[in-house]
């Protein structure tokens, strides 16, 4: 346990040591987390869609038209 405390302590210290380091480790991550996340959208466009109505119901016309 000891060692893991002195390697987390060790590169705290060489962090903080080195001001050019702080906008790489804190500040990129979460610009890069705010653009990804705005760029991920679950909405669904554009899909070719065939399908094969053997029924010929009027009740799997109105499915089939639900799609379009």
């Amino acid at each position: 346990m000891r060692v893991i405390l002195y390697i987390i302590n060790k590169e705290f210290r060489q962090i903080f040591r080195n001001k050019g380091m702080l906008p790489i480790i804190f500040i990129l991550p979460l610009l890069q987390l705010v653009i990804l996340s705005n760029a991920a959208t679950y909405e669904i466009n554009n899909i070719s869609f065939g399908y094969v109505d053997n029924d010929h119901t009027h009740t799997s016309r109105a499915l089939i038209d639900k799609f379009r």
